[in-house]
């Protein structure tokens, strides 16, 4: 999602554990992320973002799956939740949220 608004993916990652750290630092606030694949993406496009999670997966504890669900089956991503699973990550799937 991040991408398709011109950010690369890196820089909001960075943005948000950067918040999260001052977070934690100023206030004692624990922290874990989860990291969700939008249903929209191609499975290529969910990998590629998969990948680079792992750069920063001491923040991230959860792969979820969020948005359209019509024509988004979450079968659509079995392979990267079988990835993000021998990974080490836990794994969540949002429903619901948009009305379809």
């Amino acid at each position: 999602m991040a991408i398709k608004n011109e950010i690369p993916l890196k820089d909001y990652f960075e943005g948000i554990i950067e918040g999260m750290e001052k977070g934690k630092k100023d206030f004692g606030i624990n922290y874990k992320l989860i990291y969700c694949i939008i249903r929209t993406q191609t499975e290529e496009e969910a990998f590629n973002d998969l990948k680079l999670s792992l750069h920063y997966k001491k923040y991230f504890n959860i792969i979820g799956l969020a948005s359209a669900e019509r024509n988004n089956p979450p079968e659509k991503f079995k392979n990267i939740f079988e990835y993000a699973k021998k990974e080490g990550f836990n794994i969540t799937i949002h429903a619901g949220e948009n009305g379809n």
